[in-house]
């Protein structure tokens, strides 16, 4: 018979140990005390000393993301994926297998491979096997089985992203100077609008290529101004289809000149944008502005009023390679630009724009008082079909300026239009001699405000101005004239002239021309397209820069002429 072990310790998973005495049989617990059992001392018993567990330190974070993906990357394809970029801001390589990534909805993306010290890890939507919601969404880093790192949003913007400001910093905020795959910025943008901050940039010139086929280029150059695809690279942005045809009235050009043109992102594809522009326009410059920098100095005068007015910077353009000059961009009235001027309104703000025809023929473009303003108006924004609450306040502004401009007209005029618009407006066009805006009528718009439901000018066409001498008190179109006609609206119009004048010098407008204009000279120098010659542009610039200082006076003056009773007019 084998010997017995004196003692045997058994242990099976899920039960309980049993007693047993040394001839190995069971002992019989007690069931009636609570006593222990009393019997030999066990030795004592000490636990070994085991080495502990040490994971690896996961130095990886959330470097930057982007939720809505307009023009910041763009993969072989032409698609534009959100993205996602991780950062390892430790000293060593981590290993990625114990890293996953989780949005809002539970979508998640589990690692693999190793990122290095200070490397950055590029994933795309198509990566993860999810899409970010730019509207609302959470993205939380696990690192093993804890949250290492976690980003949240709501609302957030076309081409901004979240990122580490500076690069790999414990600071998160927004920008629209997104990296993808790069070192961030060490500062965020100082607005959140992506056009603002990539094309609407006062101190550069943009190039931009267009490549048409044989038939392409057959249909572009056409007086009736049909729309052809085309590929256009902007700076290092490309896309494969976009819309573009010829445009302009006076200004208007073919091939073989020097053509305006005008970009529409969703010709080809539907929803394509370029820093959250849906197209532009490209200005030549030929007839009315040799110094290409009015418009700018303009529109920047009344946003600075706080009028709703175009965005513009400048393009080296070429067609198939061959170069074509410098032209201005020019925002088209849409409602990305109503919505940049009035957040929260873009889908709703209507956008119309004046026939170039009263109605029964002839004549400048449509205008108050002929009683079919809003019947007779080109529809460019808004809903379909048009909110007739929104549309009643044209009418009414319509109707009243057929009749006497009377007080009460006047202050039922100021439920249906808005009066800090009109007058600025009015004082807009005058300091700086808008000869082909709201003056003749020709060039302008309406703007109704989806919330309050009134009228507003918005400015168009802004390249004649600084050009022939100022006449605040003489206008062409009727409802400024009508507020002329009424001493109250009059001396309203007259006080907020003063105040606009007094901006020109608080803007250093002059400044601002100078600068432009000194940094788009040799490049207009070597346009070979221009119409101008080298003294037409000098001779502008000149003129210019000196009707910037003494257009706003000869304003005061002419005004205080006529009201010297206003308080500005004291100096």
């Amino acid at each position: 018979m084998p010997r017995i072990p004196s003692l045997v310790l058994l242990v099976i998973a899920g039960c309980t140990p049993v007693d047993t005495d040394v001839s190995g049989r069971r002992s019989p617990l007690d069931a009636d005390t609570t006593e222990p059992r009393t019997g030999p001392t066990a030795p004592d018993h000490e636990e070994p000393d085991l080495p502990d567990l040490e994971l690896d330190p996961l130095t990886v974070v959330i470097n930057e993301v982007m939720a809505l993906n307009d023009s910041t990357y763009t993969l072989a394809d032409g698609s534009r994926p959100d993205w996602v970029e991780l950062g390892n801001n430790g000293n060593a390589p981590v290993d990625l297998s114990h890293v996953a990534l989780e949005d809002g909805n539970g979508n998640r993306w589990q690692g693999e491979g190793t990122l290095d010290a200070g490397a950055r890890l590029l994933l795309t939507s198509d990566d993860l096997g999810f899409a970010l919601d730019a509207t609302d969404d959470t993205l939380t880093l696990f690192g093993y089985t804890d949250v290492i790192d976690e980003v949240e949003w709501e609302g957030l913007e076309r081409d901004v992203s979240i990122a580490r400001t500076p690069d790999l910093s414990d600071v998160m905020v927004r920008t629209a100077w997104p990296t993808p795959g790069l070192v961030n910025e060490a500062t965020a943008s100082p607005t959140l609008d992506a056009a603002t901050e990539h094309i609407f940039i006062t101190e550069r010139v943009h190039r931009i290529d267009f490549t048409l086929t044989n038939q392409q280029f057959d249909t572009l150059n056409s007086r009736d101004e049909d729309w052809a695809q085309a590929e256009m690279r902007f700076d290092d942005l490309d896309y494969e289809v976009i819309g573009l045809r010829l445009k302009g009235s006076a200004s208007f050009d073919t091939m073989d000149g020097k053509p305006a043109f005008k970009v529409d992102m969703n010709k080809g594809v539907p929803g394509t944008r370029i820093k959250s522009l849906k197209g532009f326009n490209l200005h030549n410059g030929n007839v009315l502005d040799p110094t290409r920098a009015r418009d700018h100095i303009s529109y920047s005068f009344a946003r600075a009023g706080g009028i709703m007015a175009p965005r513009v910077g400048w393009a080296e353009v070429f067609v198939n390679e061959n170069y074509f000059g410098i032209y201005m961009i020019i925002e088209q009235h849409d409602d990305v630009m109503i919505e940049h001027a009035y957040p929260g309104t873009g889908e709703t703000g209507v956008m119309l724009e004046p026939n170039e025809n009263r109605s029964g023929g002839g004549g400048w473009g449509n205008d108050f008082g002929t009683g079919d303003l809003a019947s007779s108006v080109d529809y460019e924004e808004g809903e379909v079909p048009p909110n007739p609450e929104i549309m009643a306040a044209l009418s009414i502004a319509d109707d009243l300026v057929s009749l006497a401009a009377t007080d009460a007209n006047v202050e039922a005029l100021w439920e249906v239009v808005d009066q800090h618009n009109l007058l600025t407006y009015m004082a807009w066009e005058s300091i700086i001699s808008h000869t082909d805006g709201y003056k003749a009528p020709n060039n302008w718009r309406i703007f109704i405000h989806p919330v309050d439901k009134k009228v507003h000018l918005v400015p168009a066409g802004a390249e004649w101005t600084w050009d022939n001498n100022p006449s605040p008190l003489s206008w062409g179109g009727n409802l400024a004239d009508w507020c002329l006609d009424n001493q109250g609206c009059r001396r309203l119009y007259g006080e907020r002239t003063l105040e606009m004048v007094d901006l020109v010098e608080d803007m250093e407008l002059q400044d601002e021309f100078f600068t432009v204009s000194e940094m788009l000279a040799p490049i207009i120098a070597l346009d070979p397209r221009s119409r101008h010659s080298t003294s037409t542009v000098n001779n502008a610039k000149a003129s210019t820069y000196d009707n910037i200082y003494e257009y706003p006076r000869d304003v005061r003056s002419d005004i205080c002429d006529d009201m010297p009773s206003l308080a500005g007019c004291s100096r």
